[in-house]
């Protein structure tokens, strides 16, 4: 047998301790802990077929997680971004290969900078994100807007970099300004424009255009709403329909009923949804029979929807007479803290009593009571919190806070599992690795070379002391 010395042996000791750690930390981990996770069982309270004629086990099996909240090149560390988006993608690979879910939502703020990042690195980030949660034809991927995708409704520059941001767009407006052409008549040239004053013209019609994106750069605009809505091929708001279950997204962000121009076109779209969802109703009440004033109207399975809700939007008048709907949707529906959390994701305890700023951290009291006067939602499904909740509006509308994605926003992030049909609906919590056990696992290997290593220190120092003995010895001899 070849014979190996003891540095071979602690080498191969060390390669083996260090590549161990590193496989199971960085990939092995994810499948026992997501193999703990199953799909909920429906219990059907009756048989036979739902009120669309399908049959009751067409279940959906829809996946749902929010606030990844990728890095963008302002301030994500490179470390930061390697170490938080591995994670997400081995998770998110992961438990697409194990559970097959035939639908995954995504519950706004993909991305941290998407408020103020510029074109160059918002489709960095959209590549990063498009490699990370690659998926097959056979799961769908909806994908929600957040406020961090596009910027709050409202928002003022506050933290260092926003300031800097917000002196350019002073400076901007203000060399705008002075670029604005004169009058006919009114320089000493008399009545005529000069070529200079035409420049500026054409100078100030370029500032004009700007003009959304640069007073804030962190506020809601169109371009950056049409700049997401064109990457993910997707309006805001809308129906997503599966197997005859009715998903409603709902562009929360905007639902501050102050007029504004994105504000406007969700209420109308949510208008026309309502109107088309009622329609189908009656439709179907009345044996298929036409309805009047529901010519034109989208055909919808008749069946209550379940409500997502994104970061942005405005709300309407709609009907009151719309059908349950599960809705998922980015910001929380008011509440006024996190006080009735519980569970161990959600909020720490330090935390749950702190009073939550209506159109800020969830919606608005009357924003809240219109979309569930309107809808009626069996569900509601939010993210923005970063944690846990359980929430029973009214004692009938249940909501359900979704927690990151993301190590970067807590140490235990977790998803959902949901299976869906027309009448019923059951959910079960799945939880990632924490990040803590992987910090864990890393300090004890390194605790372990390190004793390993000062243990062959030792050896080879007796070593050395016992030889140095048996020379000393024959040199005495002799």
């Amino acid at each position: 047998m070849p014979r190996f010395s003891a540095r071979w042996v602690v080498a191969l000791v060390l390669i083996g301790v260090i590549g161990g750690a590193f496989f199971f930390c960085e990939y092995l981990i994810y499948f026992p802990t997501i193999l703990k996770c199953a799909w909920p069982k429906l219990s059907h309270a009756r048989g036979g077929e739902g009120i669309d004629g399908r049959p009751l086990d067409s279940t959906v099996r829809a996946m749902v997680l929010s606030d990844t909240h990728l890095l963008g090149a302002v301030g994500g560390h490179w470390f930061d971004k390697l170490r938080r988006e591995w994670q997400m993608e081995r998770a998110f690979q992961t438990a697409l290969w194990l559970l097959r879910p035939e639908i995954v939502f995504i519950l706004g703020d993909i991305f941290d900078e998407g408020k103020w990042s510029s074109q160059k690195h918002w489709e960095d980030d959209v590549r990063r994100f498009h490699r990370m949660f690659r998926h097959s034809t056979d799961t769908e991927l909806v994908v929600l807007v957040g406020n961090h995708d596009i910027g709050f409704h409202y928002d003022l520059a506050s933290d260092a970099h926003d300031s800097e941001m917000w002196d350019y767009a002073v400076w901007r407006r203000l060399i705008c300004a002075l670029m604005r052409p004169r009058a006919a008549g009114s320089g000493p040239g008399g009545a005529y424009v000069t070529e200079r004053d035409r420049q500026r013209e054409t100078e100030q019609q370029v500032c004009a255009r700007r003009d959304s994106r640069v007073v804030s750069p962190r506020r809601m605009d169109w371009f950056k709403l049409q700049r997401f809505e064109k990457v993910f091929n997707a309006s805001s708001t809308r129906i997503v329909t599966k197997k005859g279950v009715n998903f409603l997204l709902v562009n929360s962000v905007a639902l501050h009923g102050d007029g504004c121009p994105i504000c406007q076109s969700v209420e109308k779209e949510l208008i026309k949804l309502s109107g088309d969802l009622n329609c189908s109703l009656q439709k179907s009440q009345a044996g298929g029979e036409g309805v009047e004033g529901c010519e034109g109207a989208r055909h919808y399975p008749p069946t209550a929807p379940i409500m997502l809700q994104l970061d942005v939007g405005c709300c309407g008048p709609l009907s009151a007479g719309l059908t349950v709907c599960p809705v998922p949707q980015h910001y929380p529906l008011y509440r006024v803290s996190d006080a009735g959390c519980t569970g161990r994701d959600a909020a720490p305890p330090e935390e749950r009593h702190l009073l939550f700023r209506e159109k800020y951290d969830v919606l608005s009291k009357e924003a809240s009571q219109r979309l569930l006067h309107w809808f009626k939602p069996r569900l509601i499904l939010s993210g923005h919190t970063h944690s846990g909740c359980e929430v029973l509006h009214d004692n009938k509308y249940p909501e359900v806070s979704v927690p990151s994605f993301s190590w970067r926003n807590r140490n235990n992030p977790s998803f959902i599992l949901a299976s869906v049909t027309a009448g019923s609906y059951a959910l079960s919590k799945c939880f990632l690795p924490e990040e803590s056990t992987v910090i864990s696992v890393y300090c004890s290997a390194g605790a372990c070379l390190l004793l390993l290593f000062m243990a062959h220190c030792l050896w080879m120092k007796g070593l050395l002391q016992c030889l140095s003995l048996v020379l000393l010895g024959k040199h005495k001899s002799l």
